[in-house]
């Protein structure tokens, strides 16, 4: 029998235990959505233990020293958020039932196994990046950042390595080096340039950057002009050679014969279209200008201008400019601009622009603009500007700015401007004004204003809305965010959280604030009810109050407040409030108001009851023309009659109860 019981002691321990440990499994795995900007840490692990239901525990003098918290996710477990909020903190935690006891992090020392490589790679006194790597006998090891380094880490102390460099445009160079510790290497490369012969072309000419076999022969303009046999001779070029001039009729009549898929010319004419190797001073045509690598100077066509290397200089076209590396200069086309790798410059289109590169400059566009990667600069278009990357500049549109990545700019359009990451600048609108990311600056638009993130600055319009924080002035007739610091000032104003500052309008709702319900009994039979709304130091009142006596006898009004503490649980209430007196069968028909100025000490017993009492100044007046024209207190201290109305007023004295709070 003994045995049975211990057994049946043992599983019940096992099963306790069990249901322990699914309990803990079941809340740190609870899916979390939580957004945080320069929180300090013990403030987001109490948002963490409300959003998951779980206690905690720390000590305090390892929390207050950590540094603010920026983070955001979304459905991520709770343990994972725990592990990437509090190791890089040296903070670590244990799970003991339904509570989460945070403590320091043990330091654990480490013996250092391997070792550093860093290389870094230059031209001419120019570090240069993209340059890739190899070991002859482990494979690539990657490419130099924007600085020309790479840093290699080696698992083998004592190791040997065959190492070779290269990048497009540069010869290769292959180098051995053994490791006794950390090192660092510097490798000169050397630029790749075409071999030219005495009549070549000049040096600062000859493309910098090798073009791919064929790269604007696939164009299928190209290949209307340019013939298969002309394609094939200029991949098979040893040399350029300078020619002073070049008259064609199309490009397989060319005063350069053969060779004009190999010749640089000083000026060109073409009559149809012509065919080179680059230019170097000047070339026109009634339809098309194409050189398979650099213009430098002047391109003037009635269609199209395609250049397949560098363009130094200015592009004029009927249609279409299309520069395939760097373009510095100007691209002017009646409908298409497109440069495909970067430009210091700028573009004037009838329809489109189109920058794939990095763009320092401008784009002026009848229709749109689209920059594909980092710029900065000035977009002037009728209908779009696109920028899909960074920006830093200015967007004017009729309709529609658009930036994906972050920016500092001015954004003015009549319609709609969008920032879909953060924002530092200015946007102007007639209708809607968007930031996604973290932002600071100004939102301006008769309509809405949009902050996805944490806003930092003015927004002014009908309707502002900052989703997860407002540091700085909200003006408009509606005004919303999660998290005030600052000032809203508006017809209505929204806040959950109050950090610092106050809201300040007609009705102000702030869900940890002011919200409160208070119930007084005056001298002379009146019964008041107050609802006060907003924050501790400035809230809206809605009032009421009735003669118990006679209850036709009635007044109702709006006011405002302001409760500073006097000490933790006792404040000094100061209300305004201004009512209309109803004391005749006939509802509204006699012009007869009352204004109270109210002060009076409270003091808050627990989080939502409370106790107050004090005193109040009112002033009464009718018109002489009224029905009822008794006072609502019948011991007034002063009457007076002037311009048709007559006026009274007096002291009076109140106490009562309160349910709610007046805020933190």
């Amino acid at each position: 029998m003994k045995r049975v019981f211990y057994i049946k002691m043992l599983l019940l321990l096992l099963f306790m235990f069990a249901t322990k440990v699914a309990k803990s499994q079941s809340w740190t795995q609870q899916q979390i959505s939580i957004q945080a900007q320069q929180l300090p840490l013990a403030t987001f692990i109490d948002q963490l233990s409300k959003k998951a239901g779980f206690d905690y525990a720390y000590n305090a003098k390892i929390i207050s020293a950590k540094a603010a918290v920026d983070y955001q996710t979304t459905d991520a477990p709770l343990i994972s958020v725990l592990n990437e909020i509090l190791p890089p903190r040296n903070l670590d935690y244990k799970i003991q039932g339904d509570q989460l006891l945070i403590i320091p992090k043990k330091k654990i020392k480490q013996r250092k196994t391997s070792l550093t490589l860093t290389a870094t790679l230059m031209y001419k006194g120019q570090y240069l990046d993209g340059v890739a790597v190899l070991d002859k006998f482990t494979g690539a090891l990657g490419k130099t950042n924007s600085e020309g380094t790479l840093r290699i880490p080696i698992n083998n102390p004592q190791a040997n390595l065959s190492l070779t460099f290269s990048k497009e445009g540069y010869q290769s160079k292959s180098l051995k080096v053994k490791m006794n510790g950390d090192k660092s290497i510097q490798v000169y490369l050397d630029s790749l340039q075409l071999p030219m012969k005495k009549t070549s072309a000049p040096v600062a000419f000859l493309p910098s950057v090798q073009l791919k076999e064929k790269e604007i022969e696939d164009i299928n303009l190209v290949k209307f002009f340019v013939s298969e046999a002309k394609t094939a001779q200029i991949t098979t070029l040893d040399s350029l050679i300078y020619s002073p001039f070049q008259v064609s009729l199309l490009p397989m009549l060319s005063s350069n014969f053969t060779k004009n898929a190999q010749s640089v010319n000083n000026f060109s004419l073409n009559l149809i279209a012509g065919y080179s190797a680059g230019t170097d001073g000047a070339e026109m045509g009634t339809a098309a200008n194409i050189n398979r690598y650099n213009m430098r100077g002047l391109q003037l066509a009635g269609l199209t201008n395609i250049v397949g290397g560098h363009v130094h200089g200015l592009q004029i076209a009927g249609v279409n400019n299309l520069s395939k590396r760097k373009m510095i200069g100007l691209q002017v086309a009646g409908i298409n601009n497109v440069a495909q790798h970067s430009m210091s410059g700028g573009q004037i289109a009838g329809i489109n622009n189109v920058m794939n590169g990095q763009m320092n400059g401008f784009q002026i566009s009848a229709v749109s603009n689209s920059l594909l990667n980092h710029g900065q600069g000035l977009q002037l278009a009728a209908f779009g500007n696109f920028a899909r990357q960074n920006f830093k500049g200015v967007q004017f549109s009729a309709v529609l700015n658009k930036i994906k990545g972050t920016s500092s700019a001015l954004q003015v359009s009549a319609l709609l401007n969008i920032a879909k990451d953060s924002l530092k600048g200015v946007q102007l609108s007639a209708f809607y004004n968007g930031a996604y990311g973290h932002s600071s600056g100004v939102q301006i638009s008769p309509f809405l204003n949009h902050s996805r993130a944490t806003f930092n600055g003015l927004q002014l319009g009908i309707l502002n809305h900052a989703a997860q924080a407002l540091h700085g002035v909200q003006l408009g007739v509606i005004n919303s965010t999660d998290t005030l610091s600052g000032l809203q000032l508006g017809i209505i104003n929204k806040t959950d959280h109050l950090a610092s500052g106050t809201p300040i309008g007609f009705i102000s709702v702030v869900k940890d604030g002011c919200n409160a319900l208070e119930l007084s009994y005056q001298d002379r039979h009146f019964i008041t009810a107050a609802y006060k709304t907003g924050s501790r130091y400035f809230y809206n009142i809605i009032n009421y109050g009735i003669d118990v006596q006679q209850a036709e006898q009635m007044y109702f009004g709006y006011g405002f407040g302001t409760a500073p503490r006097l000490y933790r649980t006792i404040s000094l209430n100061a209300d305004l409030t201004a009512n209309y007196v109803q004391n005749t069968p006939h509802w509204f028909k006699d012009k007869n108001f009352l204004g109270q100025a109210k002060a009076q000490i409270s003091y808050q017993f627990g989080r939502s009851l409370g106790l107050f009492a004090g005193a109040s100044y009112n002033v009464q007046v009718i018109d002489q023309q009224a029905e009822n024209k008794t006072f609502i207190h019948p011991r007034t201290a002063w009457t007076s009659q002037n311009s048709g109305w007559i006026t009274a007023g007096w002291w009076s004295f109140q106490a009562g109860i309160r349910i709610g709070r007046l805020g933190r």
